[in-house]
């Protein structure tokens, strides 16, 4: 490994930069907290309900496009940005994730119960609308291609309500919020609830290129094995060729990710073995050629970018295809030894 990564280092120096692809981001939410002893709050106005007492709000059906991931009840301190953080008081949570990985989004949508003196007017700043029969303030974040709202409101009953939301437009953020009524406690949240969908390395998953051209060499700086799932990359590998005293050598690097909403893929189009990707070029300070090509195939998104001029460039990406698993757990032995090592 410590030979593959010298060198990694002596064609990145020979070749003198790169530049990097910007991608979006999308928010993540931590997990929330598990139920905890019910314990009635200081100071509190009104008497506490147990958790499992309150009819919390619910969607009245699934939601198109996600999954109810988790539903929880519990004791929090800080369960929504409306209630102080200094005291526990009946919360719930419903967690949404997305029913298909090569779209990003998720739902969070938590509520507290908690006495008027516990409120600190500190919630979501933004525009105030009416949707459906509630009054709510809704923050608008994110870009349009990766959109983020925050929405707050109480409800009659005396719930506190945030929803953060991304991935999704304000028409179908909206529609959740109007979709939402209160359900009974012995049923909450009314719907099922799912696993997460596991971002594996499998059948629509092992892309990487297929081919060494000759004069070139491959070197696998990462690989998750077959059947590894919730990884943050299936491969990272690059193929060089060694620069001499009067040429500078050429580093091509592949990566696979996850695909998702935060993926933002800009650039001219390109065709690559019939699938559409996006091609984008610059010039180092010498003269070097920078290029870079986005491609989704399947469940991955394969970034492929080096000092190559684009013709270059586009006949690598189209040696990529889907690997067998004896040729995916090729590539996972020559972290450790690459050819030639």
């Amino acid at each position: 490994m410590r030979g593959v990564l010298m060198v990694v280092a002596a064609v990145l120096l020979a070749a003198c930069g790169s530049d990097d692809a910007d991608s979006g981001t999308v928010l993540q939410t931590p997990p929330p907290s598990g139920p905890v002893e019910i314990v009635a709050p200081q100071g509190s106005d009104v008497s506490t309900p147990s958790p499992e007492e309150i009819a919390w709000l619910a969607p009245a059906s699934e939601v198109d496009g996600l999954l109810l991931v988790e539903a929880l009840r519990g004791l929090e301190a800080g369960c929504v940005s409306s209630v102080d953080y200094e005291s526990m008081y009946p919360c719930a949570t419903l967690v949404f994730d997305t029913s298909d990985l090569a779209v990003g989004r998720s739902l969070l949508l938590r509520q507290a119960v908690a006495g008027t003196d516990a409120l600190t007017g500190s919630g979501a700043s933004g525009e105030v609308r009416t949707v459906g029969e509630r009054e709510v303030v809704v923050e608008e974040q994110g870009s349009s291609v990766a959109p983020m709202f925050t929405v707050t409101w109480s409800e009659p009953g005396g719930i506190e309500v945030e929803l953060q939301a991304t991935g999704l437009g304000r028409e179908e953020v909206e529609a959740f919020v109007t979709s939402l009524r209160p359900v009974d406690p012995e049923a909450w949240p009314g719907i099922a609830v799912d696993a997460s969908l596991e971002r594996c390395v499998g059948d629509r998953t092992r892309y990487a290129p297929a081919d060494v051209p000759e004069g070139w060499t491959r070197f696998v700086l990462d690989a998750a094995p077959v059947g590894a799932c919730d990884v943050d990359q299936f491969v990272f590998m690059s193929l060089v060729v060694p620069g001499t005293a009067d040429q500078p050598g050429t580093l091509v690097t592949f990566v696979s990710t996850p695909a998702s909403a935060g993926v933002t893929a800009t650039g001219e189009p390109v065709d690559i073995n019939g699938v559409m990707g996006h091609l984008q070029t610059s010039t180092q300070a010498d003269g070097t050629p920078s290029s870079t090509i986005i491609l989704q195939l399947g469940d991955a998104v394969i970034d492929g970018h080096g000092n190559v001029e684009p013709s270059t460039l586009i006949e690598l990406m189209e040696t990529v295809r889907l690997l067998d698993d004896d040729e995916w757990s090729q590539l996972v032995a020559e972290i450790d030894s690459p050819p030639g090592g």
